[in-house]
């Protein structure tokens, strides 16, 4: 991966004095402070009101970052609430790329000591070196259902708790659900209690179906059903944000939005002014 090229296309610039052989510094455009006063790195869940008109707008910037690293070739493997930063205009912007690594043809063998543990898909729970983009889409799907509950969903202690946890939620996987787990995992049949399958509409409250349905894509134990950023931008999820969008911004005559100083309520928070607030 061409990392400076990568970095200029998309808006962050790297001075020559600022490479070396071995490390580089990135420059990145600024992030205003964000809920709800100077915190940066934003725990997501700490806001109920997502799961009204904040739930989608966030959840599909996230996807449009993840979705512009996948088709650079770059996984992130670190996505988890506080490493989204939320600026004043709520804007959403991916953070801390100490693990992203570029993958390829032919797929790369990769540490499986990535992700902070409670957003760990299971495949490298199991122990898999060998994963694509979608290892991000399982994070994706954490972070999703957090949005809506205000609490983590897999909150696990050590990867076999963390199991457990997946497990005991989502029911315990077998050949039919997730072919070549065994293979995966020789000890997996006497390793782990059977815990019968659940709809994600047991476990999360609120969504419309086509939110379950996203959620459930999202969080899918065979990597190869897992959806992919690109195609989770255009599930019918968004279509309400999406038309609501198109018809919000005012264009510049070079095409991006006008500036604007006039604070914005979303779902009881206000954005712009130099501050983000809850209203009353």
């Amino acid at each position: 991966m061409d990392l400076k090229k990568f970095i200029n296309k998309h808006g962050g610039s790297v001075p020559k004095e600022f490479i070396k052989a071995s490390s580089i510094i990135i420059f990145l455009s600024p992030v205003e402070p964000s809920f709800p006063q100077l915190i940066l790195r934003v725990s997501l869940s700490r806001f109920s009101l997502f799961r009204n008109s904040l739930l989608q707008p966030f959840l599909y910037q996230l996807l449009k970052g993840i979705n512009c690293c996948h088709e650079n070739k770059i996984l992130h493997r670190d996505l988890k609430p506080q490493n989204l930063l939320i600026n004043t205009k709520g804007e959403l912007k991916l953070a801390d790329f100490g693990l992203a690594r570029a993958t390829g043809i032919p797929v790369k063998s990769f540490s499986h000591e990535v992700v902070t543990l409670w957003y760990r898909p299971p495949d490298i729970l199991m122990g898999s070196t060998h994963y694509t983009t979608i290892i991000d889409l399982w994070s994706t799907g954490c972070i999703f259902a957090e949005m809506i509950t205000g609490k983590p969903l897999f909150p696990g202690s050590n990867n076999e708790d963390q199991l457990l946890k997946i497990f005991k939620l989502l029911g315990t996987p077998n050949e039919q659900i997730w072919p070549g787990i065994i293979e995966l995992n020789a000890e997996y049949k006497t390793a782990y209690p059977v815990y019968p399958t659940k709809k994600v509409q047991q476990i999360i409250p609120g969504l419309d179906p086509d939110g379950y349905d996203l959620l459930e894509q999202m969080l899918q134990y065979d990597p190869t059903k897992r959806i992919s950023a690109i195609t989770a931008l255009q599930h019918p999820f968004f279509k309400d944000y999406l038309v609501s969008s198109a018809k919000s911004p005012v264009s510049t005559p070079q095409g991006s939005p006008a500036p604007s100083t006039a604070p914005v309520t979303r779902g009881g928070i206000v954005f712009g002014g130099g501050s983000s607030h809850k209203s009353t």
